[in-house]
């Protein structure tokens, strides 16, 4: 089709231009025209999109135009949806039709496609919905503000936090961006989602972050489990700073003896990590389970590093039945290979392949919580256990894997561990 145009372009242009026409004919024809009178063919494919002024001008006089003004306002206020149901549909636009829009939308192939087989989510072709987006901005200015809005409620209404966030931050509601990132960071945090969190919070007033403890405790574990060292300290300074109410100041002042004793540790100082521990008091019923997993961290990793292996494991097993019942993944993985590595080194094998079966049981189908270096306790200590039992290439590939992910945010003593276990093998 492109070539009865004169046009010549490369195998990857042309499969760009399909992608983006998600291979509309009419698309493609138009694509073809505007790109007769353009010198550079890589910018207009890699632009090319629903407000080019001939697509414009053919989608709006060819299937817009004839549209009954409800429908049309339907799919206009619609268009902010990457994905459309009724219920977000009805919530989005107050049309008590949304349902009939839709069917109406798919059964006169106007530009729908369906998502599931049961039809009840789809989404709009995507120049056709960068068309309506691009008409939708000559609406009053609050109009688009105020959709995003009803668009955050339903997501966070339907625990589908990740979009409610998104369209906070694209209402330009920082009230409301702060309030669900507030409320959420932690679950995604430990459920390994890392860099979606850091991108939360980037999306944020550096002001407002600082201002509010539980965001200023997520930008410091962020920083922190991205080996960010100068930005844990800068964050760590400012949390001393930041006056607050009475009990806020509380909370902020028990975490930031924790964190500092788990940065202390990171940076290779055991010592000072394990004289800042000593003031931390871990209680069972302690309100706030992350807060008492992590106490147990800093208690059993300044010990285990400290040579005091019975404590670390009293502690390890602590944080893990902390972890578990909070439903914390990344803590429970990094307590059971800590647990695992404690039993290797008193030579209970057996005991220590139950652990590291637990930890690889618990990452199951989220393959995020592979990716964060808590995960990399475990890969040393099964690393070293199969080195122990004679399986050189898979205990290899485990202390390949713990190295690498070491050095995404672990400790200095973790990371020098992981390099010693690998030299060790390569010199049997």
């Amino acid at each position: 089709m492109l070539s009865d145009f004169g046009l010549r372009l490369d195998a990857e242009q042309v499969s760009l231009l399909h992608r983006r026409t998600e291979g509309w004919a009419a698309g493609l024809q138009l694509a073809a025209l505007s790109l007769r009178n353009r010198s550079s063919p890589d910018e207009f494919i890699a632009s090319f999109a629903g407000d080019d002024r001939q697509i414009v001008d053919y989608l709006w006089s060819e299937v817009l135009s004839d549209q009954d003004p409800r429908v049309l306002e339907f799919m206009l206020r619609t268009s902010i949806l990457d994905r459309l149901s009724t219920s977000l549909c009805a919530a989005v636009t107050g049309d008590e039709d949304a349902a009939e829009h839709l069917t109406a939308l798919e059964q006169g192939n106007i530009f729908t496609v369906p998502l599931d087989s049961s039809r009840e989510w789809y989404r709009y072709h995507h120049l056709f919905r960068q068309l309506l987006r691009s008409r939708l901005e000559r609406e009053p200015d609050q109009l688009v503000p105020e959709l995003h809005r009803r668009a955050a409620t339903w997501y966070e209404e339907n625990h589908l936090i990740p979009e409610a966030i998104r369209h906070a931050n694209a209402a330009a509601d920082t009230a409301l961006a702060t309030e669900l990132t507030a409320a959420h960071w932690s679950e995604f945090f430990n459920s390994g989602f890392l860099v979606t969190v850091a991108g939360w919070l980037d999306a944020l007033p550096e002001a407002t972050v600082a201002g509010d403890s539980r965001l200023w405790l997520a930008r410091v574990w962020t920083a922190m489990d991205q080996g960010r060292v100068d930005e844990t300290d800068r964050w760590l300074k400012r949390g001393e700073e930041v006056v607050e109410a009475e009990d806020l100041a509380a909370t902020r002042d028990r975490w930031l003896r924790a964190l500092r004793a788990i940065h202390s540790f990171k940076s290779g100082d055991v010592s000072a990590g394990r004289a800042a521990v000593r003031t931390l008091d871990v209680l069972p019923d302690d309100e706030d389970p992350f807060w008492s997993t992590v106490a147990c961290f800093a208690l059993g990793i300044t010990a285990y590093w400290s040579g005091e292996a019975r404590e670390a494991e009293r502690v390890f097993e602590q944080a893990r039945r902390l972890a578990e019942a909070d439903g914390n993944a990344l803590g429970t993985i990094y307590a059971l290979g800590y647990l695992g590595t404690i039993s290797i080194d008193r030579g209970a094998e057996r005991e220590a392949e139950h652990l590291l079966r637990r930890a690889a049981d618990t990452v199951g189908g989220e393959p995020q919580l592979d990716e964060h270096f808590t995960a990399m306790v475990a890969h040393l200590a099964r690393g070293r256990l199969l080195a122990g039992q004679g399986s050189l290439a898979s205990a290899e590939r485990e202390l390949t894997r713990a190295l690498e992910l070491a050095r995404r945010g672990a400790g200095n003593l973790e990371l020098t561990a992981a390099l010693l276990a690998s030299g060790e093998l390569r010199h049997t």
